[in-house]
């Protein structure tokens, strides 16, 4: 909502400065955005008017044009294609320092001496953008310095209102609130004195035939105006408001609507059917051309403004083209209304619609007050558009207003703010703000709350105001009077901020999609954590059949946003999510769990020219996976073969930490990246993330590094060719010496000599004690003793 300032003082007397103002507006909690200054550096700026215009040789849109001032004559070189001859344009002269930054002096333009410059609004500061030269028309006066002109040098507030309140989105309504904040009077806007007669029984009928949509509607009849460009005055005062001037009724709606606050609209009263009003639902397949020319198909949930025959306005929101003012319109009907707020804003959104009416009708308007506003726009049109004749006010008014009465109680308001204020103060606070006192008993008392405040209904709103207009600002801090609880710990934010700090510190980057798919993507890809597979949960009513049923997996999603990053030729792929999976159940029921997939595809980073790193393979992305596990606190990780159908049989395994399933990883079947168009060396996991917040341990502790050196010692063993490395690894594990760091395996051989069905493995193991140095001796005695083990252990052969 943008403020003119001066036009704010005509209101009520303000001695703030704009900034002081601002401060004090925010503080009553309507926030101030911006303060912007228009209309000035304008001194040297004067009303000229243009004698010639003559093309200049060799160019194409350059003229050079005599413009003069009174009694002196100026040369001037325009590019401007609306200069004409007879003009009143804007003039700045020599030495001018305009608001757009230009400093005009003497300057020759294609051989031309030119001394100023016919500006346009932009340059003047008056508009964000302008299409030619300003024509000022025939309300100035030739010689007139601009800055001289009432209403041209302004300063404008924009305030950021929260939508519970609609009744300051006028001038008349921050002015209600500067007149509490300064206890000065307010002045309301005063009718103009009318020299035509009043026709006591010019009226037509109104029939309102939806009284839960419509309250009220009222009118008035003007006759034999003259539709023309507004005034000066009423077009600047929109137009710096951030409206455009179209006419002098169009701007006059406005002006009264940025005024006081509500919506008005005008009909050409030759153009209602009967003529009559009435007030109903849209019919079915009823459809109306509205102002901005588009057809807009209407159901019978669209409130409409119609005559006998057919529908006038999409009431609240826009009115129709049919019944347009036009330059041959001489009698208008003006309307005012209150229409139900509910109603306006579906209708809105249900058409795609926005107005500046229908943004203050779906937030409440002013139930008794809108007939105010409505009879200040007609005694305004009557007299700006010399009018022969004005009815008086005639209306429809099925459902009669009721006061709004709200209790409150003086010493719990007093509680409530804990602060010392006595009940005379609060009691002049609502009196400030209008609030009639209609009853009190010892502290409980009755206001009366006019009818413009939709947002004063409960106790708890007597109070916010009483803080409001108090002041938040002295109000004391009080701190609260137990100990300080240190909070629980949220786990799972833990676990999402650790998880993303590690993973795109590797490298990937974090994907969001969405957790609707459709119902083919669902059935194609079996739960990773669900021991069997029901029908994904279908939603009762899809958006599209791409978004029909809750995921089950996040893998099929991430497999999408592969396929769309190797169409767009990216060679290198590594990407994680982290969201919630829907686990179906019997009896149409689901378990929502919270999952973590990663997946990489293409080639590994090389990290300069000459590296050598290849493709992903399943060891490597194993791997990674291992590293990222441990760094959660997991040490003890088993794997076994995984019968995931989206994975490679061979290349895949389900991951394990004691008996609880963790996730799987593995290779995307050649047949699924086949389909999906994607590398077929695309590898793929999905973890319980419930499970790994839950249980992660990452305070980690720092270790020095060794000061002794290590030894290492190897095994070559001969074994099945189907022994897993899992079953060695267990072997290890169990009964691992205290001295023995780490081991790893060196090569696995096939062939001759090697027996068919066997295989040769060659495992390293390095001994280390971080107190002394080992020496050969007591290494080999470990050594021996844990080969046999092993050898026993996993039934193989020593070589």
């Amino acid at each position: 909502m943008k403020i003119s300032y001066k036009w704010l003082k005509k209101f009520v007397d303000v001695d703030y400065t704009p900034d002081e103002l601002s401060e004090k507006l925010t503080l009553l909690g309507l926030e101030v955005a911006s303060i912007t200054y228009v209309g000035y550096k304008l001194n040297d700026v004067f009303a000229a008017k243009v004698l010639d215009v003559k093309k200049i040789k060799g160019s194409d849109h350059l003229n050079v044009c005599k413009v003069r001032i009174v009694d002196k004559v100026y040369q001037i070189v325009c590019g401007a294609s609306n200069i004409a001859e007879n003009q009143l344009v804007a003039l700045a002269v020599e030495g001018a320092d305009l608001p757009c930054g230009l400093k005009i002096k003497k300057t020759v333009i294609k051989g031309v001496e030119s001394c100023g410059m016919i500006c346009s609004k932009k340059e003047l500061g008056l508009e964000g953008d302008s299409t030619g030269i300003w024509v000022l028309g025939n309300f100035f006066k030739e010689g007139a310095k601009l800055s001289s002109i009432d209403g041209i040098e302004d300063i404008i507030i924009e305030i950021e209102l929260t939508p519970n309140r609609p009744d300051c989105l006028s001038m008349l309504g921050v002015a209600r609130e500067v007149a509490v904040l300064t206890g000065n009077k307010l002045k309301y806007p005063q009718l103009d004195k009318l020299d035509i007669p009043i026709k006591v029984n010019d009226n037509i009928p109104i029939k309102i035939l939806d009284s839960d949509l419509c309250e009220n509607y009222s009118a008035y009849i003007i006759r034999g105006i003259t539709v023309a460009p507004s005034p000066f005055w009423l077009a600047n005062a929109v137009e710096k408001l951030g409206m455009r001037s179209i006419n002098n009724i169009v701007d006059i709606t406005n002006y009264v609507l940025m005024e006081m606050g509500h919506p008005l609209h005008a009909f050409d009263l030759a153009k209602i059917q009967g003529p009559e009003i009435v007030v109903r639902r849209a019919k079915k397949n009823e459809s109306i051309k509205t102002l901005d020319d588009k057809v807009r198909e209407l159901d019978d949930t669209v409130l409409l403004i119609a005559d006998k025959s057919s529908a006038l306005a999409v009431a609240g929101v826009m009115g129709g083209a049919d019944s347009e003012v036009t330059e041959s319109t001489t009698d208008i009907l003006l309307e005012g209304a209150y229409f139900n707020p509910v109603n306006i804003r579906n209708t809105s959104k249900k058409l795609g619609l926005s107005s500046e009416a229908s943004y203050r009708f779906e937030r409440g308007t002013d139930r008794v007050g809108f007939q105010d506003a409505l009879t200040r726009a007609a005694y305004m049109t009557a007299k700006i558009c010399g009018a022969s004749s004005i009815s008086n006010l005639f209306q429809d008014e099925p459902a009669k207003y009721t006061d709004n009465i709200v209790t409150g109680n003086l010493r719990k308001i007093r509680s409530y703010l804990g602060i010392k204020i006595f009940d005379d103060e609060i009691l002049e606070i609502f009196k400030n703000l209008d609030f009639v006192l209609k009853k009190r008993i010892n502290d409980d008392i009755e206001l009366q709350i006019p009818s413009y405040r939709v947002d004063i209904s409960i106790e708890e709103d007597l109070i916010e105001e009483v803080a409001r207009i108090y002041g938040y600002d002295k109000i004391p801090m009080a701190n609260p009077g137990s100990d300080f609880i240190d909070p629980q710990k949220n786990k799972r934010l833990i676990y999402s901020q650790f998880t993303r700090d590690v993973l795109t510190g590797a490298g990937l980057y974090e994907t969001i999609t969405c957790s609707l798919v459709p119902s083919e993507t669902a059935e194609s890809v079996n739960c990773v954590f669900a021991d069997k597979n029901y029908p994904a949960l279908r939603i009762a009513n899809p958006i599209s059949e791409m978004q029909e049923v809750l995921q089950v997996s996040l893998l099929p999603n991430i497999l999408d946003v592969i396929k769309l990053n190797t169409k767009s030729r990216q060679e290198t792929i590594r990407l994680f999510e982290i969201g919630n999976i829907f686990i179906p159940l019997k009896e149409k029921n689901v378990r929502e769990k919270n999952a973590l997939c990663l997946a990489v595809s293409g080639n590994r980073e090389k990290f300069f020219w000459l590296d050598s790193s290849s493709s992903w393979d399943f060891y490597s992305f194993k791997g990674f996976v291992t590293d990222y596990l441990e760094l959660l606190g997991f040490a003890n990780l088993s794997f076994c073969r995984s019968k995931h159908s989206l994975f490679h049989p061979g290349r895949s395994a389900d991951i394990f930490i004691g008996k609880n399933k963790i996730g799987a990883i593995g290779q995307v079947h050649p047949s699924k990246t086949a389909e999906i168009g994607v590398n077929e060396l695309t590898f793929a996991g999905e973890f319980d993330a419930d499970y790994l917040s839950e249980n992660m341990k990452i305070n980690g502790s720092y270790c020095p590094l060794p000061k002794y050196p290590a030894i290492e010692r190897d095994l070559a063993v001969v074994v099945d060719s189907d022994l897993l490395f899992q079953e060695i690894n267990d072997a290890v594990n169990l009964k691992k010496p205290e001295l023995m760091e780490s081991y790893r395996v060196v090569s696995v051989y096939e062939g001759d000599p090697i027996a068919q069905g066997k295989k040769s493995l060659n495992l390293r193991m390095t001994y280390r004690d971080r107190e002394k140095t080992l020496n050969d001796q007591e290494v080999d005695k470990i050594h021996d003793d844990f080969s046999q083990y092993i050898v026993l252990k996993i039934n193989a052969e020593l070589r």
